[in-house]
C-alpha cells in the first residue's frame, strides 16, 4: 500500500473497511510502498490532450496506476471506465499494455484470482490494443 493509497482508504473509510484493512495489517499482508511508478507522468501527459473530463478522470486514479506497476501490475476494481480509459493511453504510454485492470464483477476475475491471478495476456489493457 502506497502513501496515497492509504490516504484515499482512510478518506473513504466504511466500518466494514476498516475492520478489514485492520486485519489485513494484523495478519502481515500489507507491505508499505515508498517507490513511485515515474510513467505516471506520461500517463498525465498524454491524458492532458484528451477531451472534456477526461484528463480529470484518468488523473484521480494514477496512484493506483503507479503502485500496481511498481508491484504486480494488477488492480481490481469496480471502475471499468478508467479502465477503458487507460486502454485508449497505451498507444501513446505503452508501458500500460502490461497493467491488468479487471473488475470482481466480470464471470473470469473470480477464477483468475483463484488461480494465484496468472499471467493472462487477454487481460491486460493492451489486448487488443
Amino acid at each position: 500500500m502506497s502513501a496515497a493509497v492509504r490516504e484515499e482508504w482512510l478518506r473513504h473509510q466504511r466500518p466494514f473497511a476498516v475492520r478489514w484493512l485492520h486485519q489485513m495489517v494484523g495478519t502481515k499482508r500489507v507491505t508499505s510502498v515508498a517507490t513511485e511508478w515515474p510513467g505516471v507522468v506520461d500517463v498525465l501527459d498524454a491524458a492532458s490532450v484528451l477531451p472534456g473530463a477526461q484528463p480529470v478522470e484518468i488523473a484521480k486514479d494514477t496512484h493506483l496506476v503507479g503502485l500496481a506497476m511498481v508491484t504486480d501490475r494488477r488492480v481490481v476494481s469496480l471502475d471499468v471506465r478508467q479502465r477503458t480509459l487507460l486502454r485508449d493511453l497505451v498507444p501513446e504510454v505503452p508501458s500500460l499494455a502490461g497493467l491488468y485492470w479487471v473488475s470482481p464483477t466480470e464471470e473470469t476475475t473470480g477464477p483468475w484470482l483463484l488461480r494465484g491471478a496468472p499471467e493472462e495476456p487477454a487481460l491486460t489493457l493492451g489486448h487488443g490494443a
